[in-house]
């Protein structure tokens, strides 16, 4: 059968076409996936925290008072023991819980939009989700002679989580949201320690103190990057509450930006090929009239 060049060099096209048309989406894939997977556990996170607040305002005055007794009393009873804080209490998960979840409350740094829940314990599936409190330490509800451990994943590039924590300097403020308290806690130390020194974050008889703990160097997670905050009076974090981050909306942006320029890559290839059907439809009928 008689192929002309014309067929061949066209076959071609169509394959180089192809080819390309594959290459696109994979770079586009590639180039989205981190705006996107950052945007669907942005949101994942801010419905959880909402769903939390609304947990919490359905809660009694009564029932909410009597739960932070209760915390408060146990962390007395921590740090009058002699519990390490690679240890888990004794009714530990029940502390705090308003639901099967086991969101024990919401971690807010405004300086770098960041909005996450507070998960019992430490799992690898728990610091997938946010913040994990560390059993071993005291329950954040703030109180003199207490030390708040929260740790969080970093460098992942799906969620922001504790990523954000290297730009944190001593003077800013992050914040507890437990029940119906804010607690405000400004950093006054940044540490990079080993792992297996856990007494930097042991409980002071003095101080009421949080300190936020994830892995350093990025790729490495040889050591520890831990971020100490000692209680403060600063209750302004309201003015930055359950808002979608700048990080979000970028995330957004750069998905629609996607979506746009696959769109155009399509809208092109669909007019080039009409426009090429139309010229041959033409010389078909310009070789008939000559006949």
């Amino acid at each position: 059968m008689y192929v002309s060049r014309e067929g061949v060099l066209e076959k071609k096209s169509r394959t180089f076409g192809a080819i390309a048309l594959v290459l696109a989406l994979a770079g586009l894939a590639l180039m989205a996936y981190p705006s996107v997977a950052n945007l669907i556990n942005g949101t994942m996170m801010s419905k959880v925290n909402a769903e939390y607040s609304s947990a919490v305002s359905n809660l009694s005055d009564t029932k909410a008072k009597q739960m932070l007794a209760q915390a408060r009393l146990y962390n007395e009873q921590l740090a009058n023991g002699s519990a390490s804080l690679s240890d888990e209490p004794e009714g530990y998960s029940e502390q705090l819980a308003l639901s099967e979840d086991q969101v024990m409350g919401r971690l807010s740094i405004p300086s770098i939009e960041l909005d996450i829940p507070i998960y019992h314990g430490t799992s690898d599936s728990v610091l997938m989700l946010g913040a994990g409190h560390l059993s071993g330490s005291s329950l954040p509800v703030g109180g003199i002679g207490t030390h708040c451990v929260l740790m969080g994943h970093t460098g992942m590039p799906e969620s922001k989580l504790f990523g954000g924590l290297t730009k944190l300097k001593q003077g800013d403020a992050f914040y507890l949201h437990v029940l119906n308290e804010v607690i405000a806690y400004e950093v006054d130390s940044i540490d990079v320690v080993l792992p297996e020194e856990l007494k930097t974050l042991g409980i002071l008889p003095e101080e009421d103190r949080c300190s936020l703990v994830t892995c350093t160097p990025y790729g490495v997670n040889s050591h520890r990057l831990v971020v100490k905050g000692l209680r403060s009076s600063d209750k302004s974090s309201e003015e930055s509450l359950m808002r979608p981050s700048s990080s979000l909306v970028i995330s957004a942006v750069a998905l629609g930006g996607s979506l746009v320029v696959l769109g155009a890559f399509f809208a092109g290839r669909a007019l080039r090929r009409k426009r090429k059907e139309e010229r041959m439809r033409e010389k078909i009928m310009r070789r008939l009239n000559d006949d």
